[in-house]
Formats: C-alpha cells, structure tokens, sequence
C-alpha cells in the first residue's frame, strides 16, 4: 500500500490486485516433465526387476556356452583362441568379433564366471543411459524419454537381454553409429 500525505490529511492509495489467486494457480504450468521422467523411470525400474527376475531361469544354451567358453579362455590366456577344440566344438575356427568376449572376460575377472549372466542386463542398463543422456542434450528431455520407452519395449531387446549372446552388443553399436550419423549431419560435420 502506497501512503500519500496530502496538507496534513492521511490518503492511502491501494493498488488493484495484478491477479486474483484463482487466475494464479491457473497460470501455473504442470511440471510435465517431471510427471513423464517419473512415469518412465518407474516403468523402466519395472522393466530391469522382470528382466533380473528372469535371469533365474535362463541356462546357457548352445551358442551361449560357446561365448563363455571363448571368455574364459581369453581370460585364462590373455589372448584370443584361432581354433576351439576338436572334441567340444569340432575344432571350429575363432571367426566372431572379438569385442563382446573380450568385454566379457573383464566382466568374469572383476566378479567371476557367474557374472556373464548378467552381462547383457548391466551393457542394457549402460546403453539405455548414455542413449538417454545423448538424446536429452541434443534432442531435449522428452524425446530422450520417449525413445528410452519405446526402446526398451522391443521384444528383441528384451529376449536378447537374458540370453548370453552377441546381439545385444551388436544393437547397441548400431544404435550408437546411427546416432553418431544423425548427430553428424545435424551439425554438419
């Protein structure tokens, strides 16, 4: 309130309201963003507890037990196998990139063989994050949700997430270099 003294007489000019307190809750935005980055986190927890959940009963298959074998023995020898043996693997020659069983024998060094269960969940749980991290700085935090969610509803994903196998290293790298070639024409480089 503004007091004004006019020839001694005290005149007080009170200033209209800018808003009434009705019109102020409604120029209120609604934190959408937090809404949709709760929605999606909880989904996603959701998403990784049936995933772990799972990892109880998934055994090795045949492929499986190849790729933990060529893990091991890159652990055990320091270097990668140019033939598997003549009487498990019918001397088979070492052709696979060698990139995920190299990955895995540091993950089998760190926490032993009954880690390469879970190989596939925690590359899952490293790619959604840097996919998230990337498209939030390029793309803004809502597309970077709303892929993260459509992502992680692929099946594909899903299968190969609980099964010891090398698709899963294989999508990651190709959604990263599909990334990296969006983010190259963007900005122009």
């Amino acid at each position: 309130m503004a007091k004004k003294r006019k020839r001694g007489i005290k005149i007080e000019k009170r200033t209209p309201p800018t808003q009434s307190a009705h019109s102020q809750m409604a120029d209120r935005k609604v934190p959408y963003d937090l809404i949709l980055t709760c929605m999606c986190v909880c989904y996603l927890l959701y998403y990784l507890f049936i995933l772990f959940s799972s990892l109880n009963e998934v055994h090795f298959w045949a492929d499986e037990n190849v790729h933990a074998y060529i893990s091991s023995v890159i652990l055990e020898n320091l270097r990668l196998p140019s033939q598997l043996p003549e009487d498990i693997y019918g001397g088979y020659e070492y052709s696979y990139p060698p990139f995920f069983h190299i990955l895995n024998a540091i993950v089998m060094a760190i926490a032993g063989f009954p880690a390469l269960k879970y190989s596939n969940l925690i590359l899952l749980v490293v790619f959604m994050g840097s996919f998230f991290f990337l498209l939030r700085r390029h793309y803004g935090i809502d597309v970077a949700l709303v892929t993260c969610l459509l992502i992680s509803l692929s099946p594909t994903l899903a299968e190969n997430t609980v099964h010891f196998m090398t698709d899963l290293l294989s999508m990651v790298l190709v959604f990263a270099s599909f990334f990296s070639w969006l983010l190259a024409i963007k900005t122009k480089k």
